[in-house]
């Protein structure tokens, strides 16, 4: 019998971009930065697995049978799959999909207060910076920029005031920041900054539980990019990082700006340390490359191809019924819980799961 077909569903504007071959990965996300989800997710996990033995394609139009693997970005929030349709959502780090029969997450404890019986989901890293310049190799020892590649909102304001600008420069140090277009480029940095917010754990003693609190649904793709840019990092507390980190050497953890400050002396006073969390950066990024993590992706959809999938056809319709009333039910009591808090807080919030 032949194997289920597998659609990629993307945007139309994505679908019709030209992304032929991963060389085109990179200027798509530069002239489409809010359409990355799915470049990253979808047409990236196509292309490396288009010449295996899945039956896979991309469209813009949903298919009316078959596994889909989605996007938040482009698919429908309210949409119900048929007997005939699985969808494998790529959950990124937004809100769930309330219809979707499995989740991919981008951090292992992302959405874990859930039942996994009503809230199926598998975790896959997510892919590193597609086209990603390490670092030069002609700099050698020089120990000068340290670097923050992201949206800047995603840098604390305390790494970003005048007073710690002062301090870099009184040690010969000067901050980079990187906007989209340059977010492949690490070939002029020395270290790798990354702290959304300065939140004074003890970082001894903190669990992986409690440093997840505010950012469980966020990868560790700033650890696996500094990695494959040859790069020390300066990283804060969060599961996303911890989850792979296997010694002091994968990278430095801070949680206030006198541990910023002291990792960054450290760094800087000892080129010994700086050698070994390189080459260690390198050996440990060859973990993460985008075809590993394909390897990832072509397991998942082997097994929802052969298991997960069949298991839904074989339910009865009443079955299926039950299934939707029961995901309706909760998409209302979270959005009924969401409103509240957007009410109390005065601004709107991304709930990645009900609470």
């Amino acid at each position: 019998m032949e194997s289920a077909p597998i659609t990629f569903f993307v945007s139309k504007e994505i679908k019709n971009c030209g992304i032929k071959t991963s060389a085109d990965l990179l200027p798509a996300t530069i002239l489409h930065p809010p359409h990355a989800g799915e470049i990253a997710h979808l047409i990236q996990t196509f292309l490396l697995l288009q010449y295996s033995d899945l039956n896979c394609r991309v469209s813009s139009e949903i298919p009316q049978e078959g596994i889909i693997v989605c996007h938040r970005k482009s698919f429908p929030a309210d949409f119900r799959p048929t007997s005939k349709q699985f969808l494998v959502y790529a959950k990124g780090d937004w809100d769930v999909h309330y219809y979707a029969q499995l989740h991919v997450i981008q951090n292992p404890i992302d959405m874990h207060l859930l039942d996994v019986e009503v809230w199926p989901r598998t975790y896959v890293p997510h892919y590193p910076q597609p086209g990603l310049i390490p670092r030069a190799e002609s700099r050698g020892d020089t120990f000068a920029n340290i670097g923050f590649v992201g949206d800047i909102e995603n840098l604390a304001g305390e790494v970003q005031t005048s007073e710690f600008i002062d301090w870099l420069a009184r040690n010969g140090l000067q901050l980079k920041t990187r906007m989209h277009a340059e977010w492949h480029n690490y070939s002029d940095l020395d270290a790798f900054l990354a702290i959304r917010e300065i939140r004074h754990y003890d970082a001894y003693t903190i669990s992986d539980t409690e440093a997840s609190v505010a950012y469980g649904e966020k990868p560790a793709t700033k650890l696996f990019n500094a990695w494959h840019a040859g790069l020390p990092a300066i990283l804060a507390v969060e599961s996303g990082y911890r989850y792979h980190r296997r010694s002091q050497a994968d990278y430095l953890e801070v949680s206030s700006m006198e541990d910023i400050k002291s990792a960054i002396v450290r760094l800087k006073e000892n080129p010994s340390l700086r050698k070994t969390m390189a080459e260690n950066a390198l050996a440990r990024s060859r973990e993460y490359t985008a075809e590993t993590i394909a390897k990832h992706w072509y397991e998942l959809l082997c097994s929802t191809r052969d298991y997960h999938f069949p298991r839904w056809q074989n339910l009865n319709a009443e079955q299926r019924r039950l299934y939707f009333t029961r995901r309706a039910k909760l998409q209302r009591e979270f959005m009924s819980r969401k409103e509240q808090a957007e009410r109390d807080s005065g601004k709107p919030l991304l709930m990645s799961y009900p609470m």
